[in-house]
């Protein structure tokens, strides 16, 4: 039996969160997992955590260089991926997502033939330069996107033009760039030149993907639940059991997690006076099956993050929803950016854990999200009222 301290040393370890991983920010997330992105400043405060000092240039020349990317990733979510990685991640999205969407598209009576020349069209036109949606849509030939009407809106469809972006997209053949910054959300399609499946299991290789995912979550995660895995992927649990076995994954079990998945005997030393002020669903969180494991039984009870869905609690919480304090490796309480005062705030349930070591890395925090963004939205549609509800209930 792991007892639940040393994973949560493992684990703080493995997210390079113990202590600074070396190299560069791809070579970073390739190390400590994919960053989870909606339009907010959360994967610039993930890097931040792992790479104190971090500048904003910094960042913007990973993403510029093309060395971080912005894809369409496991369970049809979007994630900051690294170049080496960005293969994998693009056939899994497919794996996970092709057919249904052309499914959609047979129901709003897109027929192959159209959807072949409004493809053909698009790269065309990128082939004379980067779009956005907007520019793409005026560059193409008159009516060649038509609007589906009530028959699309009924399946989410206004047209095929998002659906034939992202058909290439998984095909290798286009991309998309950050206009300015990740946190805008805002994108420009470009041409794709090269080969990104250089090495890459074919999309039709289920077990090749799903045993190179295995054992990169592992090194980011273990020990951890092959049911984790798979709410991870949204992947299948046989798929991954079987993976497991040609990685030679052994079982162990974990106090409080039960049986779970290692990959080598490490041992780590949790400092419990270690302070770590975390983005919304970091990885140190975002890579579990919920977040139990991280919050000691008393705080169980405690209302956890939502995003606007039925409001659970810690023990139930099957996302790492919340901003998250840490204090040797559990979660002791929240933090929020205050836009209007300029500055980062923070609440801890028992008092005692708020500390000097805990005040400075607030405090740095928001000065790096107020020179560097001048806000702290979690998600492209967040607003003033919803940042003054989570303000409001900090502890």
């Amino acid at each position: 039996m792991i007892p639940s301290s040393h994973a949560r040393a493992t684990w703080l370890a493995r997210q390079g969160l113990a202590a600074p991983l070396g190299g560069d920010l791809a070579s970073l997330v390739a190390a400590t997992g994919w960053l989870r992105t909606l339009g907010g400043v959360e994967p610039y405060l993930a890097l931040l955590a792992r790479r104190p000092g971090l500048t904003l240039a910094e960042a913007d020349a990973a993403f510029a260089s093309r060395e971080l990317q912005v894809l369409p990733c496991v369970r049809g979510c979007t994630y900051v991926v690294p170049r080496a990685q960005a293969g994998v991640a693009l056939r899994y999205a497919a794996l996970l997502a092709r057919r249904r969407i052309e499914r959609d598209l047979e129901k709003v009576e897109v027929p192959p033939s159209e959807l072949a020349a409004l493809q053909a069209e698009i790269r065309r036109v990128l082939g004379q330069g980067g779009r956005s949606v907007e520019a793409l849509r005026a560059a193409l030939p008159p009516g060649l996107v038509r609007s589906l009407g009530a028959l699309g809106k009924a399946h989410g469809l206004s047209s095929a033009l998002p659906a034939a972006l992202r058909l290439l997209e998984f095909d290798g053949r286009v991309s998309r760039h950050p206009e300015s910054r990740v946190d805008a959300e805002r994108y420009e399609w470009r041409e794709v030149d090269g080969d990104v499946f250089a090495g890459t299991p074919a999309e039709d290789d289920v077990a090749g993907l799903t045993e190179a995912l295995l054992g990169w979550y592992l090194r980011w995660a273990a020990p951890a639940g092959l049911d984790e895995f798979v709410a991870w992927t949204g992947g299948s649990k046989r798929d991954a059991r079987a993976a497991a076995e040609r990685l030679g994954a052994r079982e162990v079990e974990v106090e409080g997690l039960g049986p779970a998945l290692s990959v080598d005997d490490r041992e780590d030393r949790l400092d419990p006076d270690a302070v770590h002020v975390l983005a919304s669903q970091d990885n140190y969180g975002g890579l579990r099956a919920g977040v139990r494991s991280i919050v000691d039984p008393s705080n169980h009870h405690r209302p956890a993050g939502s995003f606007g869905r039925r409001t659970s609690t810690f023990g139930e919480a099957t996302t790492a929803d919340g901003r998250f304090v840490i204090r040797g490796g559990l979660v002791v309480g929240l933090w929020e950016y205050d836009a209007q005062a300029k500055r980062a705030r923070y609440g801890c349930w028992d008092p005692a854990h708020r500390s000097p070591a805990a005040d400075r890395a607030v405090e740095k925090l928001g000065e790096f999200l107020t020179q560097g963004f001048g806000h702290g939205r979690l998600y492209s549609l967040d607003n003033a009222a919803e940042q003054q509800k989570r303000l409001a209930a900090l502890p």
